[in-house]
């Protein structure tokens, strides 16, 4: 049915853009005939950046928040995963996988945060976390508090099972913050392993992963850099405001021909 729905706006639709070619790819495969009006247009990304000293405590940020980040110890040891609340992001995917980390080391926490989507798996959510030590959900914040929270945190954790391109991930390399992410086609198309991020694909190999990031002071410096630079390189937000400006004018144009 959603097959049958997006089959019937792309036979009418005069451009077609695509965040990375994996789903150029999928496109082509599904469409075919709509070739010559794909574009590839990777997702910009725009952040806020603060002064290291102007960095609130994790009481402050609670504050700012809602209260839900205020059993964090400002020694705290912090992956945050951003998502809506709903299946296809799987937070539930890693809360295990924390509470037992969190039993051996009281620093490590993560925290979920976003907004409801699906009431109902929200709710189950909810009440799983109820159960769960080291494991915080905070809710939907907004974006000056979010990368205040990554500046502060060890890394960005994604575990979708299906990604497009995932602004929260562009948003935690243009800050400079590490990126652990689970393993698809999205995410594989701008987390590079080893390079930009390390990626996973069971609870198993993210905390392998997430120990790495820990124990070797080196590495996330030299993740964050690259993706800093690939980030500033395939991401600029004024490359992609200018290619929706230059489509919407030659349409326009187009239309002013044809009337």
């Amino acid at each position: 049915e959603k097959l049958a729905a997006m089959s019937a706006v792309v036979t009418r639709a005069t451009w077609l853009l695509c965040f990375s070619e994996p789903m150029k790819t999928t496109a082509l495969h599904l469409w075919p005939s709509c070739s010559s009006r794909l574009l590839l247009q990777p997702q910009g990304v725009k952040v806020h950046h603060y002064d290291d000293h102007a960095q609130p405590s994790y009481a402050r940020l609670s504050e700012m928040q809602g209260g839900s980040l205020r059993t964090l110890p400002d020694d705290a040891m912090v992956f945050i995963l951003v998502a809506g609340l709903r299946p296809i992001k799987d937070p539930l995917f890693l809360v295990e996988t924390f509470e037992e980390w969190h039993c051996q080391d009281s620093r490590i926490h993560l925290v979920i945060i976003g907004p409801v989507v699906d009431q109902s798996y929200a709710d189950t959510v909810s009440e799983k976390l109820k159960e769960c030590h080291g494991s915080v959900l905070c809710g939907g914040v907004s974006q000056a508090v979010l990368h205040s929270l990554m500046l502060k945190c060890v890394a960005l954790v994604n575990t979708s099972l299906s990604e497009g391109m995932c602004a929260a991930i562009l948003e935690a390399m243009c800050l400079g913050v590490p990126v652990l992410a689970r393993r698809n086609p999205g995410n594989a198309a701008i987390v590079k392993h080893e390079q930009t991020g390390l990626l996973f694909n069971t609870p198993s190999e993210f905390k392998q992963a997430a120990l790495r990031l820990i124990t070797d002071s080196d590495l996330p410096h030299f993740l964050a850099k690259q993706a800093k630079q690939v980030v500033f390189e395939m991401h600029s937000i004024d490359r992609e405001r200018r290619t929706y400006l230059d489509l919407t004018q030659s349409m326009l144009q187009k239309h002013s021909l044809n009337t």
